[in-house]
């Protein structure tokens, strides 16, 4: 893991997530997961997106 780390590092791979987005916090909150999933290998950066995405819609939904 400490080889992938810094090679996202040198790369400027790095996101850095804030919790404060309002109603579309869970969204962020679920894409932040999904991230240390990938990193885990659990999940494909794939399968994140469409979660989150998901995740987006309800709460678009929500908002109307």
């Amino acid at each position: 893991m400490k080889g992938v780390t810094s090679r996202s590092f040198q790369g400027g791979n790095v996101m850095y997530l804030v919790n404060n987005w309002g109603v579309a916090g869970p969204a962020f909150s679920n894409l932040g997961k999904g991230i240390q999933e990938i990193i885990a290998g659990t999940k494909t950066p794939r399968q994140v997106l469409e979660a989150v995405d998901k995740k987006a819609v309800e709460l678009l939904e929500k908002s109307k």
